[in-house]
């Protein structure tokens, strides 16, 4: 039988190691304390309006303020309804515009953005910087035309041109930031998914 022998080795570490660990920490902890401080003071008045907007109206007009109702009203969301008929229109026509307008952004902008940031093709560069130009054109300028145009095809008083238009490319700016994103993207990506 052989005896085994064994060594201790001991590792020092430097004192000097653990200062950018600290300091790291201590970076991050001041930024996550600064990012729920603003956190909380931007997210305050809309929590403070939604919590108003189920108190009676007895309780909205004390002071000092309440910060919850003793009581939630949940009535008053129906008494809104029942006050103003177009009110339920409204809220249609809100949702409807923010879905299909959202949907037409991201679809569309994503297709314009693929192809700037993937394919090589004559012209690419310059294309894309007139893309880029439309963002400086001011909106003032092309109010007239959009005036006359949705006149002419029968959209005015409806919502199509608030969502249509959408469709169409999404805005320079959305295919810049789609673009960019794209670019970040590894290629291998883009061959697996053609397996």
């Amino acid at each position: 039988m052989a005896a085994q022998t064994s060594t201790e080795t001991t590792v020092r570490i430097p004192s000097g190691k653990n200062k950018p660990d600290l300091r790291r920490m201590t970076r991050r902890t001041i930024l996550y304390v600064v990012a729920v401080g603003l956190s909380l003071a931007f997210g305050f008045p809309f929590f403070y309006a939604v919590a108003s907007s189920l108190k009676a109206p007895s309780e909205i007009y004390i002071f000092p303020p309440q910060l919850l109702p003793e009581v939630p009203q949940w009535s008053n969301y129906l008494a809104v309804f029942a006050r103003q008929p177009l009110y339920t229109r409204w809220f249609a026509n809100t949702v409807v515009v923010t879905a299909l307008g959202t949907l037409g952004v991201v679809l569309s902008a994503s297709l314009v953005a693929y192809s700037f940031a993937r394919f090589k093709f004559r012209g690419r560069n310059f294309l894309f910087i007139a893309t880029l130009s439309t963002m400086m054109m001011p909106a003032q300028v092309t109010l007239i035309p959009q005036f006359i145009l949705f006149t002419k095809i029968g959209w005015l008083d409806t919502l199509y041109p608030l969502w249509v238009p959408l469709w169409f490319g999404g805005g320079a700016f959305y295919i810049f930031l789609m673009r960019q994103f794209i670019m970040s993207l590894p290629r291998d990506l883009d061959e697996v998914g053609a397996d």
